[in-house]
């Protein structure tokens, strides 16, 4: 984190914070009839978890080599600030975050280990210029680039293959890009370099990569193809896929994704078929199923696993293995999103390889104007070889968000 960074924070938490005084005291603030629309917000979520985590697992027998918490606290604060006038905008959305993790050291497995863990990271998740001239727009800065209809992966993105769309509590940070977008009635092309890549949480590098993105859209549906080659760094990503959606009628959407992969350790490839109903009371109910092949993570997160333990390699990344097997069925089913007051999910997923289940439920409600409560519960169904049972047998999150302004 840069002196620039941390001095764009406080000025986007100062004007933030005096304007909304302004507004409480009726103070009148000064504008010329074209001034460009002001926005902001601090959201603040204050959770904690608790993990039931499995002893007898075969990769992470009695928790000694991932040392998984049995409890995790989190003071999360995510500010936005944007300045918009039609044609240029303005977008910064900086964040705080604080982590407490304590662990189990009930037993000798875990000499010279401290009982907890504090660490406290601050970062832009999103900063960028934009310019809007009609057909043509530039973008320059952070930018969360992402696309396709599916929830439970995203084989259609070269880099958000997890968009964190099954994790209620997720926050994605961008890319710093420079992205040109050109619109032709139903066909915009969209070309992006990515300049770097630090902000994004992921085991790659998409530094010095260049994507090339179609879109064509009509009344009822959109058709995207997605390339990205990157040039002169180790990882050499060369990336090619896309997606459809259409809609059928008021309540159906059928969809599908697909994208391949090439890394000098090898190819990742995967496809995904979707399929969603709305209810007349806005529920949704969606299907999803996803096949895949990797040579190296992102679906190859057992082979991984032997790996480590075949050579006595710590365990403490294993959540970045990626997932295990090659076919998933992903079921959700949610409330209607228009509902201010309260929203829930349901959801399931199965790897079908070994059969393994993990089932969750998130429940939000609106307490007043500034304060919402929710809770989110996870059990797994599965053994000790299993992806979901090998390490966490349960999980239970409870908290608030507090909408300052």
């Amino acid at each position: 984190m840069t002196l620039l960074h941390i001095f764009l924070i406080l000025l986007t938490l100062g004007l933030s914070s005096t304007l909304s005084r302004a507004t409480e005291l009726d103070v009148p603030v000064a504008e010329p009839e074209a001034a460009p629309s002001f926005s902001y917000s601090l959201e603040n979520l204050f959770y904690t978890s608790g993990s039931t985590v499995r002893h007898d697992g075969f990769y992470n027998p009695d928790n000694r080599l991932v040392n998984y918490p049995r409890q995790w606290s989190v003071a999360d604060m995510r500010g936005k600030w944007r300045v918009d006038d039609g044609q240029q905008a303005l977008l910064l959305q900086p964040r705080l975050r604080w982590q407490e993790r304590v662990f189990e050291h009930d037993t000798a497995a875990y000499p010279g280990r401290a009982a907890s863990y504090d660490a406290t990271d601050i970062k832009l998740d999103q900063a960028f210029w934009r310019w809007n001239g009609g057909a043509n727009t530039f973008l320059l800065g952070r930018e969360v680039f992402t696309w396709g209809p599916a929830t439970f992966r995203s084989p259609s993105s070269p880099v958000y293959f997890d968009a964190g769309k099954t994790d209620p509590l997720s926050l994605l940070s961008g890319l710093d890009m420079l992205r040109y977008s050109y619109a032709m009635d139903a066909l915009t092309a969209t070309l992006a370099y990515v300049y770097a890549s630090s902000a994004v949480d992921d085991t790659l590098n998409y530094q010095n990569m260049s994507q090339l993105k179609l879109d064509y859209q009509t009344t009822d549906s959109l058709l995207s193809i997605n390339l990205a080659k990157q040039f002169a760094t180790a990882s050499n990503i060369s990336f090619v896929g896309g997606f459809m959606q259409r809609s059928v009628g008021d309540a159906w959407l059928v969809y599908a994704e697909a994208g391949r992969m090439s890394r000098p350790q090898g190819e990742m490839s995967s496809q995904l078929l979707g399929l969603s109903y709305t209810f007349m009371g806005g529920q949704v109910l969606t299907a999803e199923y996803l096949h895949g092949h990797s040579d190296w993570g992102r679906m190859n997160g057992r082979q991984i696993l032997d790996q480590r333990a075949k050579g006595g390699l710590a365990m403490a990344a294993a959540d970045d293995a990626g997932l295990w097997g090659r076919n998933y069925l992903w079921l959700g089913l949610n409330s209607n999103v228009q509902d201010s007051n309260q929203f829930w999910r349901l959801e399931l997923t199965r790897n079908l390889d070994d059969h393994s289940v993990n089932i969750a439920a998130y429940y939000e409600k609106s307490l007043n104007r500034y304060l919402s409560g929710f809770v989110h519960a996870s059990r797994s169904l599965g053994g000790a070889t299993q992806e979901f049972g090998w390490l966490l047998r349960s999980s239970f999150t409870l908290g608030l968000k507090w909408f300052v302004f």
